[in-house]
């Protein structure tokens, strides 16, 4: 999984930094994903997922959610300057679609470099991959 074989990357510079964070509601599926994912695998200890879970229930709780509606998917299935997956498409069109209602600058964190570079193609700044 790469959201554990990632872990001993140095983190981004703004990583904790922020004022506001945000995030599409998928993170949630995908990082619960991820630690299943490594359950089965038996990549991790069963120390370390009885910690896992919690842990990232609580940093969960601190961000803000946006929501994956109908204008956020149709963003999504329009073609990016640069390659991107299905998920990264929806990160990306929550991010866009936040900033423009917000009016505000944003950075992306992330691990995903396809994400990231579609991010800045778009205008957007990346960071962490």
């Amino acid at each position: 999984s790469q959201l554990f074989a990632q872990s001993s990357r140095a983190l981004p510079i703004t990583w904790g930094k922020w004022e506001e964070a945000y995030s599409s509601s998928l993170l949630k599926l995908e990082v619960l994903r991820a630690i299943d994912h490594a359950r089965i695998t038996r990549q991790l200890s069963a120390h370390e997922l009885s910690n896992l879970v919690p842990l990232f229930l609580q940093f969960e709780q601190t961000i803000g959610h946006i929501p994956i509606s109908d204008v956020i998917l149709q963003r999504a299935s329009v073609a990016f300057p640069a390659v991107i997956r299905t998920r990264g498409a929806i990160h990306l069109a929550s991010a866009m679609h936040w900033k423009e209602n917000e009016r505000k600058e944003i950075v992306i964190l992330t691990h995903d470099s396809q994400l990231g570079l579609a991010a800045r193609a778009v205008g957007l700044q990346a960071e962490g991959f």
